[in-house]
């Protein structure tokens, strides 16, 4: 990553900005100069990992055995070869834990913005602890990918709260395919995060309904 992929500062005092994730809050390094190797390094960044330094901050969780639980997984086709990569991950870490795989039900949409009515519909025949939506949307020409997003997002935390089941949000909104193939077939497991997510709130769920 360059100089010129730098933003122009909303700060409207310096010429360029970069904002940062220590971990803990944001921070904005700002510059009248196009930032150089040492203005990288003294927040220790190597050129590489300044585009995915959110991505790699994946939260440490507990092991949670899988043997007593079960899953629900609403799974997008648009964009198949992606979502089916985050199926696979998800899948096989569940499978990991020990969930057995009869206790794993999955469900095919056509798209994102389909995602909200599949889980409602898993949660209503099935009872599982913990769902799972997969889906992959990728901006295009149009504002169309905002609006799936949305309301995908929207919808699951709906259901989620009517339905009293954890929903994980497994969709991944990304700005062009390269992003998108990092996400679900590259080295940021974002399939056996969500899956991980989703033991830990089916424990929880478990924990606070005795």
């Amino acid at each position: 990553m360059d100089w010129r992929s730098w933003s122009r500062c909303p700060c409207e005092i310096s010429d360029f900005c970069l904002p940062i994730f220590d971990g803990l809050c944001f921070i904005v390094l700002c510059t009248r100069e196009p930032p150089d190797d040492s203005s990288r390094a003294l927040f220790g960044f190597r050129n590489s990992e300044i585009e995915d330094t959110m991505s790699l901050h994946a939260p440490k969780t507990p092991a949670v055995p899988g043997a007593a639980l079960t899953v629900g997984i609403a799974a997008a086709r648009f964009n198949e070869r992606l979502v089916d990569a985050l199926l696979r991950q998800v899948h096989d870490h569940l499978r990991a834990t020990g969930v057995r795989e009869r206790r794993i039900t999955v469900v095919r949409v056509p798209g994102s913005n389909e995602l909200p009515s599949a889980v409602q519909m898993l949660c209503a025949r099935h009872r599982p602890d913990v769902c799972i939506a997969l889906g992959v949307i990728i901006r295009g020409e149009t504002l169309h990918y905002e609006l799936v997003a949305e309301a995908a997002s929207q919808g699951l935390v709906r259901v989620a709260l009517a339905a009293r089941t954890p929903v994980i949000n497994g969709v991944i909104v990304a700005e062009n395919e390269r992003q998108a193939v990092a996400r679900c077939v590259g080295r940021i497991k974002r399939g056996a995060e969500f899956a991980q997510a989703a033991l830990v709130m089916a424990a929880l769920k478990r924990k606070l309904s005795r």
